[in-house]
């Protein structure tokens, strides 16, 4: 990169300018989003605070899934027994995907308000609640991977400056594009 005499670009795997990186514990999280200082705020709170966040109340899983008092469009539910070595490999990719709300359940009750009817990994999304999406197979960190390249990307339902990088910017080979007049102006 021109201006680098330190190779700092190479280093971080900068690619371009602006590029924003988020440091916990020596990892780089990349934060790919309009430079908008409350949303900056919000993500950097949420990997502070809580990047796999344990629920164990109904009320506060049914807010999360249905859109309530938190920017989630994608929920990663684990539920497990307590003490499950799954909450581990979880746990340590939590970081790596910021676009995804990381929670844990141990509580059939609160599994239920997520909309899970067995153990496992699920994708919840608030945009359409009653479809789940189970991993199947075991959790390994390569399955993750996997299921999140699959499953894991928000629904852009509205194309605006925000969702224009998730849809440019991520691994998904096919879009489907549809364009539909806005009903309160017509």
């Amino acid at each position: 990169m021109v201006g680098d005499p330190d190779g700092i670009g190479a280093r971080y795997n900068v690619k371009g300018y602006p590029w924003i990186n988020f440091y916990k514990d020596g990892k780089a999280i990349q934060w790919k989003g309009r430079r908008y200082v409350p949303k900056l705020i919000s993500f950097m709170h949420q990997r502070i605070t809580q990047s796999f966040k344990l629920i164990t109340d109904v009320n506060e899983a049914t807010t999360l899934v249905v859109g309530g008092v938190e920017d989630v469009d994608v929920i990663m539910v684990a539920y497990f027994e307590e003490g499950s070595e799954s909450f581990d490999v979880l746990a340590e990719m939590s970081d790596d995907y910021y676009k995804i709300k990381f929670v844990r359940v141990s509580d059939p009750e609160v599994a239920k308000a997520f909309g899970m009817s067995k153990k496992g990994v699920a994708i919840v999304r608030p945009a359409i609640p009653e479809v789940v999406t189970y991993l199947p197979g075991k959790v390994t960190k390569e399955a993750m991977i996997s299921f999140f390249e699959d499953h894991g990307t928000p629904l852009i339902i509205d194309y605006n400056e925000d969702t224009a990088m998730l849809v440019f910017d991520n691994k998904q080979e096919w879009h489907i594009t549809l364009f539909f007049p806005d009903v309160k102006t017509h």
